[in-house]
């Protein structure tokens, strides 16, 4: 599994929070709270310019009755407090849906020390809109401007997790969390579990639901003789409509510097015919030593189960620990691990197949604007029974995933190569016993965005593109499979 983005984490702080600053309104943290913070934190908020920063306008009553009223504009730069104020009073009848003007009317606040009125416009514009990074940096700042800097410290965290932040945000979010930290060294708090629950639900078309071989026939091969034999239609490709169903929640946990990453996530798959349908479910936890650090320690556990068409196919458990390295290069930031992995894997109704892999493993994030990932493994499949065909399993695979933004939409395309050499042959009516060599290629394509539908919680559409092919030398297990899904997806704070 790959890391999600924290993107909700705000708008669930938002939730928690929601009406406990509202009789704060004007008020200021104590000085002793904001030792050595407001400088960096005004570079945070208005040096780095993404907060929205729109061109002036006067009242709505004096724009003309035909043209739309803009609720992204800002007051004039050197209008008066009571005329600011009053102008943001009458848009905000006609803006109630806005995130932009919500956004407004929230860095205004900040700029005149309404840091509680601040924090409450602001929590507004993450309802509406939850993926904004200005908004989260303008609430992170509110945050600290009221006194909560654990609060504030989990948001920053989160956003510097994130494979999309812009690289020139990282180390100035690394300054805003080691100021944070320096003052809750000083007066320590607790910090409690940020988390998002994302559900979807998804119908499409797949060529093979049953994946098959893509073979009509298997040939045997006895010491005299070959022999073809047709395969049994239920064992040939299946195409057919599927709905998949997926629900997932993480939590991000905060221990002084280090952190936990929680995840659990299930996915179901409803076909016409019961022997291709499954549910797989998921469990993951990842420590992460010091994720503000250069460089850091991270260590994961991971348990996974498969059942296919009614039975438990397949179960595994998996430990790994890699060493992590942050390499900025302006405009563009990297990471690089390197890690060991060792998995147990089951198969119930075929224990001659259990093994216990072995290997190595490293990876490199980098972004920009965009975020490009690469992921290389290798290692060995040691089997548990000494009869296991083919008997050691030396694998390798490389993944590669791009993710950026173009004509309004979240495009992600994902490529996978994998390849599996056995030790020993397989079986001595295929091919006279030669040692099996599988390489497996996938792609995927998902494109989504979101849509402003209140009536069924503004839910976000995607549409995703699956293709996938095996070769062998042994022809049972060539396969083909190509699928096309779309949906809707929930973020639920």
């Amino acid at each position: 599994m790959t890391h999600p983005s924290h993107n909700a984490l705000a708008p669930k702080e938002c939730e928690r929070r929601k009406g406990a600053y509202q009789a704060q309104c004007g008020s200021s943290p104590s000085s002793a709270t904001l030792s050595g913070l407001p400088l960096l934190a005004a570079c945070l908020l208005w040096g780095v310019g993404l907060g929205a920063r729109a061109q002036t306008t006067g009242h709505p009553a004096e724009q003309p009755a035909d043209r739309p009223i803009d609720c992204a504009r800002a007051p004039a730069p050197d209008a008066a407090v009571a005329d600011a104020q009053a102008y943001f009073a009458s848009l905000e009848p006609h803006c109630l849906r806005s995130a932009a003007y919500y956004r407004q009317h929230g860095q205004w606040l900040l700029k005149q020390g309404s840091h509680g009125a601040a924090l409450e416009a602001l929590e507004r514009a993450l309802l509406l809109e939850p993926e904004h990074l200005g908004t989260q940096l303008d609430y992170a700042q509110a945050l600290i401007m009221v006194g909560d800097a654990a609060s504030a410290d989990g948001i920053l965290s989160s956003l510097q997790a994130q494979p999309d932040v812009p690289s020139h945000l990282i180390p100035l979010l690394a300054k805003q969390l080691q100021a944070l930290r320096q003052v809750a060294a000083a007066d320590p708090a607790p910090t409690g579990m940020v988390s998002k629950v994302m559900f979807s639900q998804s119908f499409g078309g797949d060529s093979n639901l049953n994946n098959a071989a893509s073979a009509n026939s298997i040939t045997l091969t006895y010491p005299t003789i070959d022999l073809d034999l047709p395969l049994a239609q239920a064992n040939r490709p299946q195409s057919g409509p599927m709905a998949t169903t997926a629900l997932q929640w993480t939590g991000l946990l905060a221990q002084g510097r280090h952190m936990w990453l929680l995840q659990a996530q299930g996915r179901a798959r409803h076909t016409s015919n019961p022997a291709s349908r499954y549910q797989q479910a998921e469990l993951e936890a990842t420590w992460l030593q010091n994720p503000a650090a250069p460089q850091q320690w991270l260590g994961r556990v991971d348990h996974t189960q498969l059942y296919w068409g009614g039975k438990k196919l397949y179960a595994s458990e998996k430990l790994g620990l890699q060493h992590q390295w942050v390499h900025n290069a302006d405009p563009i930031s990297c990471r690089t691990a390197l890690g060991a992995e060792v998995e147990n894997r089951s198969y119930p109704d075929s224990r001659p197949m259990n093994g216990l892999y072995r290997g190595g493993l490293f990876t490199l994030v980098c972004q920009k604007q965009d975020s490009l990932s690469l992921q290389l493994r290798t290692g060995q499949d040691q089997p548990r029974q000494a009869e296991r065909p083919g008997g050691i399993q030396r694998q390798s695979e490389a993944r590669v995933q791009w993710q950026f933004n173009a004509v309004g939409n979240r495009w992600q395309t994902e490529y996978s190569i994998q390849h599996q050499q056995d030790d020993t042959g397989y079986s001595p009516l295929l091919s006279r016993n030669v040692a099996r060599r599988v390489v497996r290629q996938a792609l995927r394509l998902e494109t989504s965005r979101p849509l402003q539908w209140p009536a069924l919680g503004d839910p976000q559409w995607f549409g995703t593109v699956e293709i996938s092919r095996q070769t062998s030398n042994l022809q049972i297990f060539a396969s083909s499979r190509n699928a096309v899904q779309t949906g809707l997806r929930w973020v639920l704070p």
